[in-house]
């Protein structure tokens, strides 16, 4: 029956084999045991419809469509759990409306150990608004990035579920972290790890995690490029993310192991050889056109970002 057989679009990513397709479109749903129990059931219709997907491409977007209405729910049971209510007062005539979901969200991130999931509400909310107000049908597919937003759900509604005091210490540990690299900003380092040396200018940022007895350190770096110009040109966006369970931070630079507890080391550069690499990239920079080098930084910081959410969703539940 056509019903049962591969659709051939899944063919332009790859995919020759139901095990590919498994392996690299769909994703679980990875629940800890504070996520209320309607969330986890509902979230496996997201899995199979992924799954189903690879009979007929267009049902990879209704797996979105299906999560985002699962993340509405976990909101709103979130709400009632912290004694938000999800009605508006009575107007003059007696009657009654639901909440917005936008304002029962900013109820929610009021909560001081809640705040820093404000930003990851508000890029669920863009692709909610893109789905939910189609302005014609339209089929993405893989294009919709399906599986790196389930992710990023996954993860918001884990962390919505976590204890109070859980999400405090995590809270004061990000900021501790991000004042500790400041240093790194600017200068010229080597980053060693994966029997690689690695020319660094700049710590972008950190996020770390801890869930249970695990912790985790998610740090962007910043590479020197061997040629930057090819790389806008090219559209070689690849940004370099580094996975610690273990970290030290000293003046000079940090170490640690990775997540398969291999060594990894940023230090000082002290080889005279290295500096002409690091003065030859800042040259080329100043001489790219403004808004191709800003397009192509933004777009490194925007896969930085599903970076974080892919890593999180493997590592920490």
């Amino acid at each position: 029956m056509e019903w049962y057989q591969p659709d051939d679009r899944w063919e332009i990513w790859g995919i020759n084999s139901k095990e590919t397709f498994v392996e690299k479109f769909v994703v679980p749903g990875k629940f800890h045991d504070k996520v209320p129990k309607d969330v986890v059931d509902a979230f496996k219709t997201v899995t199979y419809l992924m799954a189903h997907a690879y009979f007929y491409y267009p049902i990879y977007d209704e797996a979105m469509s299906k999560a985002l209405l699962i993340m509405e729910m976990a909101v709103k049971l979130k709400a009632k759990d912290l004694g938000i209510s999800l009605k508006k007062p009575a107007n003059k005539k007696g009657v009654v409306y639901d909440k917005k979901l936008f304002k029962i969200i900013e109820e929610v991130c009021e909560h001081p150990h809640l705040v820093f999931l404000k930003p990851e509400f508000d890029r669920a909310k863009k692709i909610r608004n893109r789905k939910m107000h189609p302005k014609s049908h339209s089929v993405y597919g893989a294009l919709g990035f399906t599986n790196g937003n389930t992710m990023l759900f996954i993860n918001i509604i884990n962390k919505l579920f976590l204890e109070k005091n859980r999400l405090l210490h995590i809270l004061n540990r990000q900021e501790e972290l991000k004042k500790e690299i400041q240093r790194f900003r600017d200068g010229r380092y080597i980053l060693t790890f994966n029997e690689l040396k690695i020319l660094v200018w700049k710590i972008y940022d950190i996020k770390y995690f801890k869930y249970q007895d695990k912790e985790f350190f998610y740090i962007y770096v910043g590479v020197v490029s061997q040629n930057i110009e090819q790389d806008i040109v090219q559209n070689r966006i690849n940004p370099l993310v580094i996975s610690l369970r273990e970290l030290t931070i000293s003046e000079t630079g940090f170490k640690g192991l990775d997540v398969d507890g291999c060594p990894v080391k940023l230090t000082k550069n002290i080889d005279l050889r290295n500096i002409l690499s690091y003065q030859k990239y800042h040259t080329a920079k100043l001489q790219l056109p403004f808004d191709n080098l800003r397009f192509y930084l933004e777009q490194n910081e925007r896969l930085v970002l599903w970076h974080y959410e892919e890593l999180m969703y493997e590592h920490c539940w």
